[in-house]
């Protein structure tokens, strides 16, 4: 685990650095990030995280992680080679996104859906909020829909109680902040700041909108 907490901006730092070091020295291959990294590589806004989990397809990448844990004041073990175990049975390849790229070595976050099967299928406490910004991200506002994504990526398997849980929770915390955007004043209020971006939608105007962009007044 990581000496220190990570914020999204520098989980997207050191693993782009890692990217660079990686092709700088002649490697070739992949990394492949899941858990609250990959979340904090897509969604800003995340508060933060203590390891990256993941894998490489790469060869003799040890040594670029422990100068990366020396220079970011991280310990050796930041890269949780371990969750490759957590993938879910059906991983292949449509599963990932490539998010960083340089010469031959290639960034993938597993994609949206991917994320939330893994997350029901941890069914933490602490993943609560991960769970309903994911359900946001999808635009997912019935259990069935967000049950159907975990069977697809666990065939055969159901959710867990707690995971039922904790999904009918994120669900109706998702809708009450649907609710508080729609009233009136908030509606305003975001407009008067997108007309003082000259009509542009205003960066959390705009995550607002688009996490529910169907429903925009």
């Amino acid at each position: 685990m990581a000496s220190r907490v990570l914020t999204p901006s520098e989980v997207r730092e050191i693993l782009t650095e890692l990217v660079k070091r990686l092709a700088a020295g002649g490697h070739t291959g992949s990394i492949h990030v899941i858990g609250g990294a990959a979340i904090a590589l897509i969604n800003p806004d995340r508060v933060a995280t203590q390891d990256v989990d993941g894998f490489m397809r790469i060869a003799d990448a040890h040594d670029v992680l422990d100068e990366l844990a020396r220079d970011y004041g991280l310990t050796s073990d930041w890269f949780n080679w371990r969750a490759q175990g957590l993938q879910p049975p059906i991983a292949g390849q449509e599963m990932w996104r490539e998010v960083v790229r340089e010469g031959p070595v290639v960034l993938n976050v597993a994609k949206t859906d991917a994320l939330l099967a893994m997350k029901l299928n941890a069914a933490r406490a602490r993943d609560t909020a991960d769970i309903a910004w994911l359900l946001s991200a999808l635009k997912i506002t019935d259990f069935e829909v967000a049950e159907r994504i975990f069977e697809e990526y666990y065939p055969g398997g159901a959710l867990k109680p707690a995971a039922q849980e904790r999904l009918k929770f994120a669900l109706e915390k998702n809708a009450q902040a649907l609710d508080e955007y729609r009233r009136p004043e908030v509606v305003r209020a975001l407009r008067e700041i997108d007309d003082f971006y000259g009509g542009q939608r205003a960066p959390a105007s705009k995550a607002i909108a688009d996490m529910y962009s169907s429903d925009e007044p």
